[in-house]
């Protein structure tokens, strides 16, 4: 900086600044839950350093190893000359041919108290196909891709995708400004922006969707969008926008089909007569899962078995025979969160007789206690 030599001699505090001798070790109790506790490794490293990071390398796989270890010009280094990997490779595949397939890669919990466990088989398959989405939108290595999403297991999905393709990410924090986004998204001159219709944060809905189409205002390198759904919002949908439908554990297996819950529960709420639906996979010794549909009709409506054959076979117009509800149940309210979320795993946990998961988070707890008895009362219930 011009002057700063001046500035320093003319204040030695500053100049103290730069100077730093003290040793700050981790507090015992850190230290011995650590993962490397062996001194040996460091002296290891000290001693040779570009051998004990080959060692190192040894530890992943490579489609063509290095041809040398480290270029160092300071301040600049470059480490395995040469050599080619890929990330998504070397985080999933390489795991999916061993007993890893069915281990639990993600563990979530999302801010309204869902649940979600993801193996690595599962979030392979999601991330293979998320990348040819991907590619037939044109991306290809060297585009860059701009994230601008909740925490939730997609965003992992999409990072991984990108990665699959040698296409660089820039991950934008959902708090962030339209202002700033716009801003980040044409310092990448990203092509492609993902994103979700809103997220959650502390209790508040934060308008992702919102904000995207605020700053695509000014990025002209944007050709298309893709929107995750997570709250539910009705979106205007307008630009190149691709809706992502659904979780990627929000799939039935019924008899070997996957099918979308959120595309059945469209296909309820169509009904003239349906106010809202909430639809989950119950196990079925049989197909894998059964479709199990909660429904709450319009005020007025009266309940009986036309109407359940009415719109079991509305869904079958609209969909095909293997989205065919094989129960609905009728109720007056669906459990929900303060923010207005339904509460599937709960509804989950009714339809297979299992203990109900945290119930902290609903609006209304007895909601849930009044439909679990009127479900097993029905003879519904396992």
């Amino acid at each position: 900086m011009a002057g700063g030599g001046e500035a320093e001699r003319a204040n030695p505090t500053i100049s103290a600044l730069f100077e730093e001798h003290r040793v700050f070790f981790p507090p015992p109790e850190f230290t011995v839950r650590a993962t490397v506790r062996d001194r040996l490794l460091y002296e290891n490293a000290e001693r040779d350093l570009e051998g004990f990071w080959a060692e190192a390398a040894e530890g992943i796989d490579w489609f063509r190893k290095w041809d040398h270890v480290l270029e160092w010009n300071p301040p600049f280094a470059k480490w395995f000359l040469g050599g080619k990997l890929n990330a998504a490779y070397n985080c999933l595949d390489r795991h999916v041919r061993t007993w890893r397939r069915n281990k639990a890669a993600i563990i979530w919990e999302g801010e309204p108290g869902e649940q979600r466990v993801l193996t690595y088989g599962d979030v392979h398959r999601e991330v293979s196909k998320f990348a040819n989405v991907l590619k037939h939108l044109g991306v290809k290595k060297g585009d860059r891709v701009a994230l601008y999403m909740p925490m939730i297991p997609e965003l992992v999905v999409a990072l991984l995708a990108c990665a699959r393709l040698g296409a660089p990410h820039t991950a934008v924090f959902g708090g962030f400004s339209p202002e700033s986004l716009r801003g980040r998204i044409n310092d990448a001159q990203a092509k492609v922006v993902i994103t979700a219709d809103g997220g959650f944060r502390r209790g508040s809905i934060v308008p992702l969707k919102q904000n995207v189409d605020e700053a695509l205002a000014g990025c002209p390198s944007v050709e298309n969008v893709i929107l995750v759904r997570r709250i539910g919002e009705a979106v205007h949908m307008h630009f190149h926008y691709l809706w992502l439908l659904g979780r990627v554990d929000d799939v039935m297996n019924v008899s070997g089909h996957r099918i979308s819950t959120i595309e059945v529960e469209s296909a309820l709420v169509d009904h003239k007569d349906v106010a809202e639906a909430a639809v989950i996979g119950r196990s079925h010794a049989v197909k894998g899962q059964a479709v199990s549909a909660f429904v709450t009709l319009k005020a007025g409506v009266p309940l009986s078995r036309d109407k359940v054959d009415d719109l079991k076979t509305h869904v079958t117009e609209k969909i095909g025979a293997l989205a065919r509800p094989d129960e609905i149940f009728f109720t007056a309210e669906l459990p929900k969160t303060r923010s207005g979320k339904i509460m599937r795993r709960l509804l989950r946990d009714i339809a297979e007789g299992r203990a109900l998961g945290d119930t902290t988070t609903l609006a209304d707890p007895t909601v849930i206690a009044r439909l679990r008895t009127q479900y097993e009362e029905s003879g519904d219930g396992p």
